[in-house]
């Protein structure tokens, strides 16, 4: 799959773009991007109230997305309708990564309230008057949909996709994946690899195309850290978005037993993809209902220190 790459030509379409850069609508937000030789980096968001509470918290962001590329500029987007708080906030946070770094790195604030957008940064004079109309379906945004990205309600709506089924639908598919795992469990590691990329290739292709058999198959043999192993090992930032899209629809099917290794390898594919939000949010799921579970473990750890994708490409073969 190729990589997607999207052209702002103004502050306002870079407004536009934001929701489509996190994979859900940013409200009361400040977004934070890194930018390398004309291409993002890196992505961050975090509540406006948490950038007002935490002096900080500009800081370790900052920290965090320019450690993989120490020559990135920023852009600090935000979204919000209290315009007095947003612009106090976006100017803390602008100051706070160019007092910590010592350097003009900040290329771009600006601000929406969903009807109007304002740029700031040069002198922080804001004119609630002054405010231009907020186009969020410029060129930049039709040809994300037209590349496939999509956008959900908010942050709490991407929650709530990785938390699989519940009641009948989840009993239902539990049964189905018992059954497949009795019968993994005689398969030999030779047999389980053939058959769970087999399936991989599969499901790689259509994800809703498989029936119920293959889709609980996979579950129950990802559920076996072999073929688990085989599944991450063949991810590759080329297939990422593939695999993104199979382990999402898997992670909506596969009831709370079953749903951690599942939710691991989506948190794996996000990562690699670019989709931090996703990434984040399947990786915390993950740990949530096992806090010792090594894959997610070692997720967690390359989300929180930062990590670039293009490291997987250098890693050794790893196990758990």
């Amino acid at each position: 799959m190729k990589k997607t790459r999207l052209r702002a030509g103004s502050p306002a379409e870079l407004l536009a773009l934001g929701p489509y850069l996190l994979g859900f609508e940013p409200t009361e937000s400040i977004v934070v991007v890194a930018v390398s030789e004309g291409e993002s980096a890196g992505v961050a968001r975090a509540d406006l109230e948490a950038f007002e509470s935490d002096r900080q918290l500009a800081r370790r962001t900052w920290q965090t997305l320019s450690r993989p590329t120490p020559d990135a500029h920023a852009l600090i987007l935000g979204y919000g309708a209290d315009h007095e708080r947003m612009v106090a906030a976006l100017r803390s946070v602008a100051c706070s990564i160019e007092e910590w770094t010592g350097s003009l790195l900040v290329d771009h604030v600006c601000f929406t309230d969903g009807h109007l957008w304002w740029p700031l940064w040069e002198d922080w004079e804001f004119d609630p008057d002054a405010g231009q109309p907020y186009d969020p379906a410029p060129p930049s945004v039709v040809q994300a949909v037209c590349e496939g990205l999509s956008v959900t309600g908010d942050r709490a709506q991407l929650e709530r996709s990785v938390e699989g089924p519940r009641g009948k639908q989840a009993a239902s598919f539990a049964a189905k994946v018992r059954r497949q795992l009795r019968l993994v469990g005689s398969m030999t590691d030779a047999d389980a690899t053939t058959c769970v990329l087999d399936l991989l290739m599969r499901g790689l292709e259509a994800p809703a195309g498989m029936d119920d058999l293959d889709q609980a198959r996979l579950v129950a043999l990802v559920q076996k850290i072999h073929p688990r192993d085989d599944v991450w090992l063949s991810q590759t930032r080329a297939s990422a978005e593939q695999h993104q899209v199979l382990w999402h629809h898997l992670a909506q099917r596969t009831p709370v037993e079953f749903a951690v290794p599942v939710l691991s390898l989506l948190g794996f594919a996000a990562w690699l993809s670019g989709h931090g939000a996703l990434a984040n949010i399947a990786c915390l799921r993950a740990l949530s209902l096992d806090p010792c579970y090594r894959m997610a473990r070692l997720l967690d750890e390359a989300l929180v220190n930062g990590a670039h994708p293009d490291l997987w490409n250098d890693m050794p073969d790893v196990s758990a």
